[in-house]
């Protein structure tokens, strides 16, 4: 949420739509795919008061995701306490975060204290942007945490991680939660704390990042395990399971075998595709002096090679530290 830039001109179709008080037209331009054009209209219905909450209201549930994301600007500048509960539906039901994070920031700017079970639900959110924006909603609403639990999941989704190490066992269950965000960040942070929390359950949180598939976070729990009681001897097995992302190497052997190069183009090498295309041009040349049976076998025996090289390439590209 964000007043327009200074100098920026709104859109001309934008300023004709809300001179007229086109409501209808306005929800259409939120789908813009130009973002300034898509918040101008937001901003827009917002100045157009209580006349434009029911369409408002009806647009949260629209099909279009930039629709929804619009509607819910334009209610947080109208600030109409009668899209308090369906905002609030929205944060809890909506299935891209971006909605989600708008309602509830929508949420913070109507500041209605019936919004407030449903932001602090939304402190659990599986998205970093979500638990940030409840959080940023909460204090504009005057919310004070009643307890260490709800303390340490606010202290988490502002990631105020030292504030949060300071709670102790209050804070391994918000702790869990980072470590399972999608961002490699956020569970590098998460990871780091673990040495730094005072509680025989943050062995579980520290295990875990232990066996992430991101190699800073390993790292982070690693260093972070003595501290948290766990044996150096026990840190091999822990890490010989972790997430290991990358391509089944049978699959790259396979596509090299059938269309030799292309396993390699697979696994994200730029050439691979080159020597996909030397293959068949040579193919095709060498077909047309001695006929095809020869080059075929060459072909064969190229890609033969190149499927065990690759296979033993994805192998080790699995086991990287």
């Amino acid at each position: 949420m964000h007043p327009s830039a200074p100098g920026t001109e709104t859109a001309p179709v934008v300023g004709q739509a809300a001179g007229d008080r086109d409501i209808p037209h306005l929800i259409r331009l939120t789908r813009s795919r130009d973002p300034e054009v898509g918040w101008q209209a937001a901003e827009a219905l917002g100045t157009m008061g209580s006349p434009a909450v029911p369409l408002l209201l009806r647009a949260l549930w629209h099909s279009s995701p930039d629709t929804r994301l619009g509607a819910a600007e334009a209610l947080a500048v109208i600030r109409d306490l009668s899209a308090v509960s369906p905002l609030s539906g929205v944060l809890h039901n909506d299935p891209v975060y971006e909605v989600r994070w708008a309602a509830a920031l929508a949420l913070g700017w109507i500041r209605d204290v019936r919004a407030v079970p449903a932001l602090v639900a939304a402190l659990r959110d599986p998205s970093k942007y979500v638990r940030s924006g409840a959080a940023d909603a909460l204090r504009m609403c005057g919310w004070t945490p009643q307890d260490e639990e709800e303390e340490s999941y606010l202290f988490a989704a502002g990631q105020e991680w030292d504030r949060l190490a300071r709670l102790g066992g209050a804070a391994v269950a918000p702790l869990l939660l980072a470590l399972g965000d999608d961002d490699p960040a956020v569970r590098t942070a998460a990871a780091e704390i673990c040495g730094h929390i005072d509680d025989s359950r943050v062995r579980t949180a520290c295990g875990i990042a232990v066996m992430d598939e991101n190699p800073r976070v390993r790292w982070n729990a690693v260093r972070a395990s003595p501290r948290c009681s766990i044996p150096a001897v026990r840190l091999p097995r822990w890490l010989v399971n972790r997430k290991r992302p990358g391509k089944a190497p049978w699959v790259v052997a396979l596509l090299n075998f059938l269309f030799p190069g292309i396993g390699y183009n697979f696994l994200g090498k730029w050439w691979g595709f080159l020597l996909f295309q030397v293959n068949i041009t040579l193919i095709l040349i060498f077909s047309l002096w001695i006929g095809p049976l020869l080059p075929q076998i060459a072909s064969l025996c190229v890609s033969s090679v190149f499927a065990v090289h690759s296979y033993h390439l994805a192998h080790r590209m699995l086991g990287e530290p």
